[in-house]
């Protein structure tokens, strides 16, 4: 553009003096960039009157479209309120400028809460993909563009814009130590004042932006990075909750990317419960969507092959149109086993229902491990976690009489569990409980209650230890049909947090030592 040209719009925007005078001193660089001082010139320098703050259509959005938890609701209603009294407060605040933090697994709707949030504020949104940056520091600056976030607030052409930075916890395994510097900076109420983008090279307030991290879990954030966050759960969905966003949300969206309307095609309540339970294990409803998707192309393709297609699905016409159900049949409840019992442990998909399996076979099979005897432990992907859980037999060990156990049973005898992995970095242990319930009833050849699962670590002494992500948990373990739940009593205020509807179909049964677990589990 001509520099008489860009004069005239900078003469005409309505520029704070700082960036102003900054600009005008580089339209008399001959070597000046044009193309990006006509960006910056363009950049949305003008903030609009103040919009009243909806925070009770915000709860109602929030609860009835998401069915976000109490908890979660009053964090983001709290972050906002909050947020939005800054903005409007007389003089400028200097306190660190925390940010929301929508935490949980993948398919809950993390980035369509954060949407949810925007749209009820009435403010445009713009997504990053963390994933898709190589470095922290392209938050900030890249080669020959503006770096990731000024780039989101140009293209939403406000600085009240919502910017969702997505997968905080994947960047900061890749990112290590620079994720808290981001956090830091992104925090300082200083520098969010004043970011310079090298791009642009103008100061521009970033103050009113509300900028929302999403992650599936916070373990990989150290305290010092939390200290920073408002963080709101979204641990998953009960069935009944599927099932309604499927027929308000997920069938219609699906009919409508490809050209259809209900009246064109449905799918019945029992087939949809069928395809919620048998066809799909996460918390959240990405696989489930992924399946009304397929059943929507594949009745297209029969309905050009043949007249007779039917407009509604039913559960018979499932393995035809979603292919074999990715669970098989629930194990019987009634069957009671020695050496089974469920542990409850999280994956990528949230919290999961896995089922440890110990089994006996006859004395000196394997070489002694130092710590654990003759007592060999796999993950279902093969992998040892004999050291991982080490603490189990040890504890076994110390308290033979009170546990009921004989020493000589040990010594005569090998033993191999197996054990479901948890994805998450320090949650192995959690399944430690529910490996000693499995080791101590083949030692005492009592089966276990079939309808009960188990989260917990142990102590070397036998005590049971709090855990983490206890609400993902117990929502797989409500997915899976369990009656009785046995937590840790450290995790006992984590269940206030629960929906009413799990508190009616579960039994929980905190504890504090692994004889009271045993008294419970052992039949």
């Amino acid at each position: 553009m001509d520099p008489a040209d860009l004069r005239t719009r900078l003469a005409e925007a309505d520029l704070p003096d700082e960036a102003a005078q900054a600009l005008s001193a580089r339209l008399d660089d001959s070597k000046a960039d044009s193309a990006s001082l006509t960006r910056a010139i363009g950049l949305p320098w003008t903030r609009g009157p103040a919009k009243p703050l909806a925070i009770a259509p915000l709860r109602s959005a929030l609860e009835s479209e998401h069915f976000a938890p109490p908890q979660a609701v009053a964090t983001i209603a709290e972050h906002v309120t909050a947020h939005d009294a800054r903005q409007t407060a007389a003089q400028p605040s200097h306190a660190p400028q925390r940010l929301l933090c929508l935490h949980g697994p993948d398919g809950v709707g993390k980035t369509v809460v954060a949407r949810t949030i925007a749209r009820v504020l009435d403010r445009p949104v713009e997504v990053i993909d963390l994933a898709q940056l190589g470095a922290a520091a392209e938050i900030w600056q890249r080669r020959g563009q503006p770096g990731a976030l000024m780039g989101a607030v140009e293209q939403a052409q406000s600085d009240q814009a919502v910017v969702v930075l997505a997968g905080l916890d994947r960047a900061a395994e890749r990112w290590g130590a620079d994720i808290g510097t981001l956090l830091a900076r992104l925090t300082d109420a200083h520098r969010r004042a004043s970011v310079r983008d090298p791009f642009f090279d103008v100061p521009f307030d970033l103050s009113h932006t509300l900028i929302i991290v999403t992650c599936r879990w916070t373990q990989s954030l150290s305290a010092d990075d939390l200290s920073r966050l408002d963080v709101a759960e979204l641990p998953g969905f009960l069935i009944d909750q599927k099932t309604e966003l499927s027929r308000r949300t997920l069938m219609p969206a699906a009919l409508a990317d490809h050209g259809l309307t209900p009246t064109d095609l449905t799918i019945d309540g029992n087939a949809l419960l069928v395809l919620i339970r048998s066809y799909t294990d996460e918390a959240g409803v990405a696989r489930l969507d992924d399946l009304l998707r397929r059943i929507v192309r594949r009745s297209l393709v029969a309905g050009v092959q043949r007249a007779d297609t039917p407009s509604v699905i039913a559960s018979e016409d499932l393995f035809d149109l979603a292919g074999r159900p990715l669970l098989p049949e629930r194990r019987d409840r009634r069957a009671q086993r020695r050496g089974h019992t469920a542990a409850l442990v999280i994956d990528e998909h949230g919290g999961r229902h896995g089922v440890v399996l110990a089994v006996l076979m006859p004395g000196l099979g394997h070489a002694l491990i130092p710590g654990l005897g003759r007592i060999s432990m796999l993950d279902t992907n093969g992998a040892d976690v004999s050291r991982e859980l080490m603490v189990v037999t040890a504890a076994i060990r110390a308290r033979l009489s009170d546990l009921q156990v004989s020493a000589r049973f040990l010594q005569e005898f090998d033993m191999h569990v197996e054990v479901p992995r948890s994805t998450l970095s320090n949650d192995q242990a959690a399944a430690a409980l529910a490996v000693a319930i499995a080791i101590v009833s083949l030692a005492r050849d009592r089966p276990v209650d079939p309808e009960l699962a188990s989260t917990g670590s142990l102590s070397v002494d036998g005590r049971v230890e709090p855990t983490v992500a206890v609400a993902p948990k117990v929502l797989a373990a409500h997915r899976a049909g369990v009656r009785r739940v046995v937590l840790p009593r450290g995790n006992e205020r984590d269940l206030d947090e629960l929906p009413p509807r799990i508190h009616d179909d579960i039994t929980f049964i905190p504890v504090d030592d692994i004889a009271q677990a045993l008294q419970v589990a052992l039949r």
